[in-house]
Protein backbone atom coordinates (compact mmCIF):
# COMPACT_ATOMS: atom_id res chain seq x y z
CA UNK A 1 0.00 0.00 0.00
CA UNK A 2 2.74 2.13 0.79
CA UNK A 3 4.71 1.82 -2.55
CA UNK A 4 0.83 2.52 -4.17
CA UNK A 5 0.61 5.51 -2.13
CA UNK A 6 4.02 6.91 -3.70
CA UNK A 7 3.43 6.30 -6.68
CA UNK A 8 0.46 7.96 -6.62
CA UNK A 9 2.25 11.01 -5.47
CA UNK A 10 4.63 11.09 -7.94
CA UNK A 11 1.99 10.77 -10.95
CA UNK A 12 -0.14 13.24 -9.29
CA UNK A 13 2.72 15.88 -9.13
CA UNK A 14 3.61 15.00 -12.50
CA UNK A 15 0.60 15.77 -14.31
CA UNK A 16 0.22 18.71 -11.89
CA UNK A 17 3.43 20.03 -13.46
CA UNK A 18 2.29 18.69 -16.73
CA UNK A 19 -1.08 21.21 -16.62
CA UNK A 20 0.48 23.79 -14.81
CA UNK A 21 3.10 24.12 -17.94
CA UNK A 22 0.70 24.02 -20.58
CA UNK A 23 -1.54 26.38 -18.89
CA UNK A 24 1.17 28.77 -19.53
CA UNK A 25 2.21 27.48 -22.85
CA UNK A 26 -1.30 28.57 -24.34
CA UNK A 27 -1.59 31.74 -22.08
CA UNK A 28 1.87 33.29 -24.33
CA UNK A 29 0.45 30.98 -27.29
CA UNK A 30 -2.96 32.51 -27.20
CA UNK A 31 -1.23 36.55 -26.51
CA UNK A 32 0.81 35.72 -30.08
CA UNK A 33 -2.45 34.40 -31.81
CA UNK A 34 -1.71 30.92 -31.99
CA UNK A 35 -3.98 28.31 -31.06
CA UNK A 36 -4.11 26.19 -28.02
CA UNK A 37 -2.02 22.99 -27.58
CA UNK A 38 -2.56 19.56 -25.67
CA UNK A 39 -0.77 17.65 -24.20
CA UNK A 40 0.89 14.28 -25.61
CA UNK A 41 -0.01 11.58 -24.07
CA UNK A 42 1.29 10.19 -20.56
CA UNK A 43 4.36 8.40 -21.47
CA UNK A 44 5.24 11.35 -23.92
CA UNK A 45 5.22 13.42 -20.62
CA UNK A 46 6.93 10.46 -18.54
CA UNK A 47 9.96 11.15 -21.43
CA UNK A 48 10.32 14.94 -20.92
CA UNK A 49 10.54 14.01 -16.83
CA UNK A 50 13.44 11.92 -17.86
CA UNK A 51 14.67 14.61 -20.55
CA UNK A 52 14.80 17.40 -17.72
CA UNK A 53 17.08 15.12 -15.22
CA UNK A 54 19.19 13.55 -17.54
CA UNK A 55 19.29 17.06 -18.93
CA UNK A 56 19.98 18.69 -15.50
CA UNK A 57 22.63 16.40 -14.79
CA UNK A 58 24.38 16.42 -18.47
CA UNK A 59 23.94 19.52 -20.24
CA UNK A 60 21.00 21.21 -22.26
CA UNK A 61 19.42 18.90 -24.84
CA UNK A 62 21.57 15.92 -24.61
CA UNK A 63 18.41 14.03 -23.47
CA UNK A 64 17.90 14.10 -27.80
CA UNK A 65 20.80 11.92 -28.28
CA UNK A 66 20.78 10.04 -25.20
CA UNK A 67 16.80 8.75 -25.95
CA UNK A 68 15.39 6.64 -28.53
CA UNK A 69 14.45 9.07 -31.38
CA UNK A 70 10.94 7.53 -31.17
CA UNK A 71 10.26 8.10 -27.42
CA UNK A 72 9.96 12.07 -27.99
CA UNK A 73 6.52 12.33 -29.77
CA UNK A 74 3.60 10.14 -30.95
CA UNK A 75 3.94 8.63 -34.16
CA UNK A 76 2.69 11.00 -36.82
CA UNK A 77 1.46 8.95 -39.35
CA UNK A 78 3.15 8.17 -43.21
CA UNK A 79 4.57 11.54 -43.51
CA UNK A 80 6.19 11.60 -40.54
CA UNK A 81 6.80 14.00 -37.79
CA UNK A 82 9.32 16.09 -35.66
CA UNK A 83 10.29 17.45 -32.02
CA UNK A 84 11.18 20.78 -31.07
CA UNK A 85 12.60 21.32 -27.11
CA UNK A 86 13.16 24.51 -24.79
CA UNK A 87 15.19 24.33 -21.85
CA UNK A 88 15.93 26.63 -19.14
CA UNK A 89 18.00 25.93 -16.30
CA UNK A 90 17.33 27.82 -13.23
CA UNK A 91 20.93 28.11 -10.96
CA UNK A 92 20.63 27.75 -7.42
CA UNK A 93 20.47 31.29 -6.80
CA UNK A 94 17.13 31.34 -8.78
CA UNK A 95 15.52 27.92 -7.68
CA UNK A 96 13.15 29.45 -5.39
CA UNK A 97 11.79 32.45 -7.30
CA UNK A 98 11.05 30.53 -10.90
CA UNK A 99 8.41 29.11 -11.93
CA UNK A 100 6.57 28.14 -15.66
CA UNK A 101 4.97 31.13 -16.13
CA UNK A 102 8.35 33.27 -15.47
CA UNK A 103 9.94 30.70 -17.87
CA UNK A 104 7.53 30.77 -20.07
CA UNK A 105 7.78 34.45 -20.28
CA UNK A 106 11.29 34.63 -20.78
CA UNK A 107 11.11 32.34 -24.08
CA UNK A 108 8.14 34.35 -25.31
CA UNK A 109 9.84 38.10 -24.90
CA UNK A 110 12.87 36.28 -26.97
CA UNK A 111 14.20 39.11 -29.48
CA UNK A 112 14.00 41.84 -26.72
CA UNK A 113 15.95 43.12 -23.59
CA UNK A 114 13.05 41.43 -20.97
CA UNK A 115 13.81 39.95 -17.71
CA UNK A 116 12.38 38.91 -14.51
CA UNK A 117 13.66 37.44 -11.36
CA UNK A 118 14.07 33.91 -12.69
CA UNK A 119 15.25 34.56 -15.75
CA UNK A 120 16.69 36.93 -18.99
CA UNK A 121 15.90 36.39 -22.80
CA UNK A 122 18.52 34.49 -24.74
CA UNK A 123 20.18 36.76 -27.52
CA UNK A 124 18.10 34.37 -30.27
CA UNK A 125 14.32 33.79 -30.94
CA UNK A 126 14.48 29.82 -31.18
CA UNK A 127 12.70 29.22 -27.81
CA UNK A 128 9.88 31.71 -28.76
CA UNK A 129 9.75 30.26 -32.43
CA UNK A 130 9.31 26.77 -30.90
CA UNK A 131 7.25 28.25 -28.30
CA UNK A 132 4.72 29.23 -30.83
CA UNK A 133 5.22 26.74 -33.80
CA UNK A 134 2.74 24.96 -35.60
CA UNK A 135 2.44 21.63 -33.12
CA UNK A 136 0.40 18.73 -32.54
CA UNK A 137 1.43 18.83 -29.00
CA UNK A 138 3.83 19.31 -25.93
CA UNK A 139 4.94 17.68 -23.02
CA UNK A 140 6.95 18.96 -19.71
CA UNK A 141 9.35 18.04 -17.46
CA UNK A 142 10.90 19.66 -14.08
CA UNK A 143 13.78 17.87 -12.36
CA UNK A 144 14.46 20.23 -9.00
CA UNK A 145 17.06 20.11 -6.80
CA UNK A 146 19.79 22.16 -6.09
CA UNK A 147 18.84 23.49 -10.04
CA UNK A 148 15.92 23.02 -11.48
CA UNK A 149 15.68 22.13 -15.43
CA UNK A 150 12.62 23.42 -17.28
CA UNK A 151 11.91 21.00 -20.24
CA UNK A 152 9.24 21.19 -23.23
CA UNK A 153 9.02 18.94 -25.88
CA UNK A 154 6.63 20.35 -28.87
CA UNK A 155 5.28 17.18 -31.46
CA UNK A 156 5.19 18.27 -35.01
CA UNK A 157 3.63 16.77 -37.68
CA UNK A 158 4.80 16.50 -41.76
CA UNK A 159 8.69 16.26 -40.90
CA UNK A 160 10.76 13.06 -40.88
CA UNK A 161 11.50 11.61 -37.92
CA UNK A 162 14.74 10.15 -40.00
CA UNK A 163 15.82 13.45 -40.29
CA UNK A 164 16.12 13.49 -36.41
CA UNK A 165 17.36 10.22 -36.32
CA UNK A 166 20.44 11.62 -38.79
CA UNK A 167 20.69 14.26 -36.95
CA UNK A 168 20.74 13.09 -33.78
CA UNK A 169 24.02 10.43 -35.17
CA UNK A 170 25.76 13.47 -36.87
CA UNK A 171 25.22 15.58 -33.48
CA UNK A 172 27.21 12.77 -31.68
CA UNK A 173 29.85 12.41 -34.15
CA UNK A 174 30.57 16.21 -34.11
CA UNK A 175 30.81 16.46 -30.39
CA UNK A 176 32.78 13.18 -30.06
CA UNK A 177 35.55 15.24 -32.24
CA UNK A 178 34.77 18.46 -30.63
CA UNK A 179 35.59 16.78 -27.12
CA UNK A 180 39.03 15.40 -28.48
CA UNK A 181 39.99 18.94 -29.11
CA UNK A 182 38.69 20.38 -26.03
CA UNK A 183 35.91 22.15 -27.12
CA UNK A 184 32.79 21.80 -25.53
CA UNK A 185 29.53 20.06 -26.90
CA UNK A 186 27.11 21.80 -29.40
CA UNK A 187 23.11 21.50 -29.27
CA UNK A 188 21.58 21.15 -32.02
CA UNK A 189 19.50 23.99 -33.22
CA UNK A 190 15.72 23.83 -33.42
CA UNK A 191 13.76 21.44 -36.12
CA UNK A 192 13.48 23.86 -38.29
CA UNK A 193 17.04 24.86 -38.89
CA UNK A 194 17.70 20.50 -39.09
CA UNK A 195 15.02 20.48 -41.96
CA UNK A 196 17.05 23.38 -43.79
CA UNK A 197 20.38 21.28 -43.08
CA UNK A 198 18.04 18.34 -44.78
CA UNK A 199 17.09 21.03 -47.89
CA UNK A 200 20.56 22.40 -48.27
CA UNK A 201 22.37 19.03 -48.77
CA UNK A 202 19.62 17.91 -51.14
CA UNK A 203 20.02 20.80 -53.47
CA UNK A 204 23.91 20.80 -52.87
CA UNK A 205 23.62 16.90 -53.85
CA UNK A 206 22.59 18.15 -57.45
CA UNK A 207 23.75 21.63 -57.85
CA UNK A 208 27.19 21.17 -56.13
CA UNK A 209 28.83 22.32 -52.81
CA UNK A 210 27.69 25.14 -50.98
CA UNK A 211 25.04 26.23 -53.93
CA UNK A 212 22.38 26.19 -50.98
CA UNK A 213 23.96 29.14 -49.22
CA UNK A 214 23.12 31.46 -52.37
CA UNK A 215 20.00 29.54 -53.35
CA UNK A 216 18.01 29.86 -49.93
CA UNK A 217 16.79 33.05 -47.77
CA UNK A 218 19.94 33.43 -46.13
CA UNK A 219 17.56 33.94 -42.91
CA UNK A 220 16.23 30.14 -43.02
CA UNK A 221 19.68 28.85 -42.06
CA UNK A 222 19.88 29.65 -38.15
CA UNK A 223 17.80 31.61 -35.60
CA UNK A 224 18.13 35.26 -35.22
CA UNK A 225 21.46 35.95 -32.97
CA UNK A 226 19.98 39.63 -31.64
CA UNK A 227 21.00 43.19 -32.38
CA UNK A 228 25.01 42.11 -32.83
CA UNK A 229 24.13 39.62 -35.52
CA UNK A 230 25.40 36.60 -36.41
CA UNK A 231 26.46 34.36 -38.93
CA UNK A 232 27.03 30.40 -40.61
CA UNK A 233 29.60 27.96 -41.63
CA UNK A 234 28.64 25.26 -43.48
CA UNK A 235 30.75 21.85 -43.90
CA UNK A 236 30.00 19.60 -46.92
CA UNK A 237 31.30 16.45 -48.65
CA UNK A 238 29.86 14.50 -50.89
CA UNK A 239 30.65 11.00 -51.24
CA UNK A 240 30.51 9.57 -54.84
CA UNK A 241 28.79 6.23 -55.97
CA UNK A 242 31.96 4.07 -55.07
CA UNK A 243 31.89 5.26 -51.31
CA UNK A 244 28.10 5.39 -50.45
CA UNK A 245 28.21 2.23 -48.62
CA UNK A 246 30.97 2.69 -46.32
CA UNK A 247 30.47 6.34 -45.45
CA UNK A 248 29.07 6.93 -41.97
CA UNK A 249 28.59 10.83 -40.88
CA UNK A 250 31.69 9.31 -38.02
CA UNK A 251 33.63 8.58 -40.98
CA UNK A 252 33.14 12.22 -42.67
CA UNK A 253 33.73 13.72 -39.02
CA UNK A 254 37.23 12.12 -38.59
CA UNK A 255 38.09 13.13 -41.97
CA UNK A 256 37.08 17.19 -41.05
CA UNK A 257 39.01 16.50 -37.47
CA UNK A 258 42.31 15.32 -39.31
CA UNK A 259 42.64 18.09 -42.08
CA UNK A 260 46.19 19.27 -42.35
CA UNK A 261 47.53 15.29 -41.61
CA UNK A 262 47.51 12.80 -44.39
CA UNK A 263 44.79 11.09 -42.61
CA UNK A 264 41.66 8.61 -44.80
CA UNK A 265 39.63 5.92 -44.49
CA UNK A 266 37.27 4.06 -46.23
CA UNK A 267 35.15 6.96 -46.95
CA UNK A 268 37.20 9.62 -47.60
CA UNK A 269 40.46 11.51 -47.54
CA UNK A 270 41.51 15.19 -45.91
CA UNK A 271 41.26 17.95 -47.63
CA UNK A 272 44.31 20.36 -48.37
CA UNK A 273 43.08 23.26 -46.12
CA UNK A 274 41.90 23.18 -42.45
CA UNK A 275 38.83 24.76 -42.95
CA UNK A 276 36.08 21.97 -42.39
CA UNK A 277 38.37 21.34 -38.98
CA UNK A 278 38.39 25.20 -38.47
CA UNK A 279 34.54 25.25 -38.54
CA UNK A 280 33.78 22.07 -36.85
CA UNK A 281 35.94 23.00 -33.77
CA UNK A 282 34.48 26.84 -33.78
CA UNK A 283 32.63 28.10 -31.02
CA UNK A 284 28.71 28.13 -32.29
CA UNK A 285 25.69 28.49 -31.09
CA UNK A 286 24.44 25.29 -32.21
CA UNK A 287 24.81 22.90 -35.29
CA UNK A 288 22.17 21.05 -37.89
CA UNK A 289 22.75 18.31 -39.87
CA UNK A 290 21.27 16.91 -43.35
CA UNK A 291 21.74 13.81 -45.36
CA UNK A 292 20.92 13.47 -48.83
CA UNK A 293 20.98 9.68 -49.62
CA UNK A 294 20.79 8.26 -53.72
CA UNK A 295 23.85 7.40 -55.73
CA UNK A 296 25.83 9.93 -53.86
CA UNK A 297 25.47 10.94 -50.38
CA UNK A 298 25.56 14.48 -49.40
CA UNK A 299 27.10 15.15 -46.10
CA UNK A 300 26.41 18.77 -44.66
CA UNK A 301 26.66 20.76 -41.54
CA UNK A 302 25.94 23.98 -40.74
CA UNK A 303 27.14 26.03 -37.50
CA UNK A 304 25.32 28.71 -36.10
CA UNK A 305 27.51 31.63 -34.88
CA UNK A 306 26.74 34.91 -32.91
CA UNK A 307 28.74 38.26 -33.77
CA UNK A 308 30.11 36.85 -36.89
CA UNK A 309 29.47 36.46 -40.25
CA UNK A 310 31.81 33.91 -41.85
CA UNK A 311 30.60 31.30 -45.06
CA UNK A 312 32.82 28.02 -45.55
CA UNK A 313 32.74 27.71 -48.83
CA UNK A 314 36.07 25.05 -49.25
CA UNK A 315 35.29 21.93 -51.32
CA UNK A 316 36.52 19.03 -49.60
CA UNK A 317 37.73 16.83 -52.58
Amino acid sequence: MAKLFVRFLFVFAAVATANECLDEINKYRNMAGKGSLSLCDEKYQQQAQQDAEYDQNNGFHKSLSHFDARSFCPPMGTKGGGIDQNEFLATSDFVSSCTWDKVMACFYNEGTDYHNDCCRTADTTAHRDALLGDHVCASCGLATGETNMYTNNFCTRNQAFTTLSAATECMDSLNKYRGMAGKASLPPCADKYQQQAQQDAEYDQTNGYHNSLSHFDARSFCPPMGTKGGGIDQNEYLASSDFVSSCTWDKVMACFYNEGTDFHNDCCRTADTTAHRDAMLGDHECASCGLATGDTNMYTNNFCTRNQLAINATIVV
